[in-house]
């Protein structure tokens, strides 16, 4: 309603109830009076309610609540005035739910929030407005709780009205309350199912929950809504719940969808080479990971994931480049120099493979697969001082037992392919006092005694407690057979070596099963084995000679 048409229809209302009073208007109808006429007792109780039979409201009042309304309608509207006038008549009317609200809202515009919340403490009725401006109000004066009440209230009183629910979700998210979120989402969702944002809130709330069913679903309707650019989480979301229930055909299928309408969104390439890694196809992977790094050339994740991808494909040369632009733009980390080290062990650079796991364990200590690589390139280098050094100084740097042992266990077969029996004898006892019942290191030690012809007693011992503890492993019962062999119980080493031979195609277990069929004087079945052992291992030269 315009200015004019609003004061119109006041003048021709004050008119006619001017008529219909006993008393008439005196004065003008504008301005604020200077001094508030007095009002006798008996006009304010023979009036009915302002609220509810105009035709007995005190025409003054019913002239200061015009001039408020006419005052509210200017241009700017002077909001001050209009609250004075509400008061004059609030103090004629003082449980007129009108005068009392229109007052509040005055009181709001102006900001005074406490002298709004006052005024609505005892109004009645409680409606969908007072619980509005309460929750407003209270809002404006930090008084979360309270507000999250009002408009709670409001919900149950206008479950219709969408306010309630738009205000209560950034409590209940503040809060961390994600059942409470869901039910206001689920309440916007209702009265704007159109709108595409509360569907996509409602997925990522129910995958939170882990109701995938539902979270789909959600995704699912944001997407019939918006299939554009600006709902690309809808597309995620929905693909991550088809990873979900592993049906990775369709989840490819919505992310590609998605790049249709975002081709040059980085983070969805990756999404896919990722997937695509997953699968093990890392050659699908790769044109996408290409993609993720060229559109996004800041992004070190991206380019180093692309390096990890070619190194995965055998593509050594790209990997190496991109780790080596890497390393040339002065990004450390250890990553970088672990590929690095791999492409140059592959090539069987091993000089070089030396040099990167040495930066490698600088960068990061604490990893005992670091120094296991920087090991064994040196051990592929006969260098074994450096080899045993390599050991020794992860172990120093480990900070658990379970690491402990990864490398004691590769430095005590370093010592005892050195010749340096005892210390490999102590190292792999060591291993058994940190874990009693680590079996491959029973196995290993147990074997090494045997072959070495000391401690049978005690090999024996070992390598039945390893069979107890695997007793299906043909390196163990080979080990076993060997013992017997060591032993001269040939009857016995040919027993469990054939047992091992059914279980593990394995020259070295073929070797000896010749050797104890050779000690029992059956030279026949002995070459027979040495003839299967070398068709295995052809540049065994000890078994060579045992078949000239």
């Amino acid at each position: 309603m315009t200015k004019n048409k609003l004061i119109l229809l006041l003048i021709i209302l004050s008119i006619s109830f001017t008529g219909c009073s006993k008393k008439t208007i005196k004065g003008s109808l504008i301005g604020v009076p200077t001094k508030t006429p007095t009002i006798k007792t008996a006009d304010i109780e023979n009036k009915s309610t302002f609220n509810d039979d105009f035709e007995n409201i005190s025409p003054y009042v019913y002239r200061h609540y015009v001039m408020a309304l006419l005052l509210e309608s200017e241009d700017p509207p002077d909001i001050p005035a209009a609250a004075e006038h509400y008061k004059i008549a609030l103090k004629s009317y003082p449980n007129s739910y009108q005068l009392r609200y229109s007052l509040a809202k005055s009181y709001m515009s102006m900001r005074l929030f406490p002298e709004t919340l006052e005024l609505l403490s005892e109004i009645q009725p409680v409606d969908k407005k007072v619980l509005q401006l309460r929750g407003m109000s209270y809002l404006q004066v930090g008084k979360q709780d309270s507000a999250k009440l009002a408009y709670e209230k409001l919900a149950q009183v206008a479950p219709n009205e969408p306010t309630s629910y738009h205000y209560l979700s950034s409590f209940y998210r503040f809060a961390n309350n994600t059942d409470s979120l869901i039910w206001a989402y689920n309440n916007l969702s209702r009265l704007m199912p159109y709108n595409d944002k509360y569907w996509l809130e409602l997925g990522k709330l129910r995958t939170e929950k882990k109701d995938f069913k539902n979270a789909k679903k959600s995704f699912r309707k944001s997407l019939e809504i918006n299939k554009s650019k600006s709902n690309i989480l809808s597309y995620v979301g929905l693909a991550e719940m088809y990873k979900m229930e592993k049906k990775f055909d369709s989840a490819l299928s919505i992310y590609k969808q998605a790049i249709t309408v975002d081709s040059g969104n980085a983070p969805l390439y990756t999404d896919i080479a990722m997937m695509y890694a997953q699968l093990d196809s890392l050659e699908q992977a790769v044109p996408y990971a290409e993609k993720a790094a060229e559109y996004n050339p800041q992004d070190i994740l991206a380019i180093r994931r692309l390096g990890i991808i070619y190194y995965g494909t055998d593509k050594l040369d790209l990997a190496e480049s991109v780790f080596t632009a890497l390393v040339n733009r002065g990004e450390r980390n250890f990553l970088n120099h672990f590929y690095l080290g791999r492409i140059a062990a592959q090539r069987k650079d091993f000089k070089i493979a030396v040099d990167e796991f040495i930066i490698m364990t600088k960068l990061n200590d604490s990893i005992p697969e670091h120094w296991l690589d920087l090991g064994y390139a040196y051990k592929k280098l006969d260098d074994l001082p450096h080899e045993l050094s390599a050991y020794k100084s992860g172990i120093q740097k480990a900070t658990n037992n379970l690491d402990r042992i990864k490398l004691m266990f590769p430095l005590g077969s370093a010592y005892e392919q050195g010749k340096m029996i005892d210390s490999a004898i102590a190292t792999f006892k060591s291993i058994l006092k940190l874990d009693p019942n680590h079996h491959q290191a029973m196995n290993y030690l147990g074997y090494m005694l045997a072959d070495n012809g000391i401690q049978l007693p005690y090999a024996k011992k070992l390598i039945e407690q390893a069979l107890k503890l695997s007793p299906d492993n043909a390196a163990y019962i080979d080990s076993y057979g060997w013992l017997f062999y060591k032993l001269k119980k040939y009857k016995k080493a040919v027993k469990q070596l054939r047992k091992a031979a059914e279980l593990q195609k394995d020259p070295v277990i073929y070797e000896h099963l010749g050797d104890a069929y050779n000690a029992r004087g059956d030279k026949s079945k002995a070459m027979d084995w040495w003839t299967k052992s070398l068709k295995l291992n052809p540049d065994n030269e000890a078994v060579k000679n045992k078949l000239k």
